[in-house]
């Protein structure tokens, strides 16, 4: 079975926990915490994800860090990873539940990108269309390019709206 069947697997499961005991945005938070804090420190990646450490010494950096800071469902979770080899996969994991989770509390991520950043009024009334038109809630994150001249870029899911000044005006363009 590939990496990406055993994530997915993974994730299912730690959801079924989540939904069991109602703990699914605390396994959501200490999970993507956890994923970030590994990937983003070669020594503490190389110590979890290596085979050149043995699982005990694995296991010890695991609990030495992480005891009494993970709730006992991630920890236990994290003690499974290593038993099963799996530790490299703690990200692709990760996502596979954020995707579940977010699926289960109705939520969608979007992307605004503008040449020159919104104001907070703008960005609520948007949130709130992209909601009315989602029936999710939306997490809405910005970003800046200038080169798009002006209007806005929505990217929800796999949708894009496109409303910037430079498709506008290519459009224009390709129709003279």
């Amino acid at each position: 079975m590939s990496m990406q069947v055993f994530s997915a697997v993974y994730a299912a499961a730690l959801m079924e926990i989540a939904r069991e005991d109602g703990t699914g945005k605390l396994i959501f938070d200490e999970l993507n915490s956890l994923s970030e804090l590994v990937s983003g420190s070669p020594e503490l990646n190389e110590v979890l994800c290596s085979p050149t450490f043995s699982e005990d010494e694995k296991y010890d950096v695991a609990e030495s860090l992480f005891k009494g800071k993970l709730s006992r469902t991630v920890l236990n979770f994290l003690y499974v990873l290593i038993e099963e080899g799996r530790t490299s996969g703690l990200s692709d994991i990760a996502s596979d539940y954020k995707r579940l989770y977010y699926e289960q509390e109705g939520i969608t991520e979007a992307v605004v990108t503008t040449a020159a950043g919104m104001s907070r009024d703008a960005a609520e009334k948007l949130k709130a269309k992209l909601e009315a038109k989602y029936k999710k809630k939306v997490l809405l994150s910005e970003k800046t390019d200038p080169s798009i001249m002006g209007g806005v870029i929505v990217r929800v899911g796999d949708e894009m709206i496109d409303g910037s000044l430079r498709t506008k005006l290519d459009r224009i363009g390709k129709q003279m």
